[in-house]
């Protein structure tokens, strides 16, 4: 998944920040609270995108039921209907427009846009994944798919056209470097940085 800088001269900025929800950090339904807690977000980083390990969404994580494990913020009933509506509306986009639209988050950019006048909090490095159910009564999980890992192309071309801010690029696929380089970027500019990771859908352009 490339955006590439000719096709956003084409199609227009503000074109692309909406099919990308950019504003606001927006998803197609409200999962502002659904962030993934256990692991930790360096230990997530490490089994999702180096080790390309399936983790299994267990509410009961004590229970030591899987090998590796996530939970959320919010409740089991709450977490399993925000998956499965993920998990279909993911597989529909992708059936009909051959994109994939389902990330990992890792990092939130907290900054003001002084164009618009307003307070903005978008995602900063998008892992691409997958969400598995084998069967009804089988658990959830979810693991990186083909799709490249990447530093929040729009909102970097919009840092960098409406700011002359570069945002940095990831690091050797090395989380803690790549975050520390964000944060000290962000504060040069008074933003800040908050390290949640969220599930979330981004409606990407897709350009060959």
């Amino acid at each position: 998944l490339l955006v590439k800088e000719t096709a956003m001269q084409t199609v227009g900025l503000t074109a692309l920040v909406e099919k990308l929800k950019l504003k606001n950090l927006t998803p197609e339904v409200d999962m502002s609270d659904t962030v993934i807690t256990t692991p930790n977000i360096n230990q997530l980083w490490k089994e999702i995108v180096i080790n390309e390990d399936k983790l299994v969404y267990d509410p009961d994580i004590d229970k030591n039921r899987y090998a590796k494990t996530f939970c959320s913020s919010i409740s089991q009933n709450e977490t399993l209907s925000i998956l499965g509506f993920l998990r279909k509306k993911a597989k529909t986009i992708s059936e009909e427009q051959d994109v994939n639209v389902l990330y990992l988050s890792f990092g939130t950019l907290e900054w003001e846009d002084t164009v618009q006048k307003k307070q903005m909090s978008s995602p900063l490095i998008l892992v691409p994944v997958s969400i598995m159910q084998d069967s009804i009564k089988a658990p959830i999980s979810i693991k990186i798919n083909e799709d490249e890992v990447l530093v929040n192309p729009t909102l970097a071309y919009r840092l960098k056209h409406d700011f002359k801010a570069s945002l940095p690029d990831l690091v050797d696929e090395n989380y803690e470097k790549t975050i520390e380089k964000i944060k000290e970027f962000a504060q040069n500019n008074g933003w800040t940085v908050k390290e949640e990771a969220y599930l979330r859908i981004f409606s990407f352009l897709k350009i060959n």
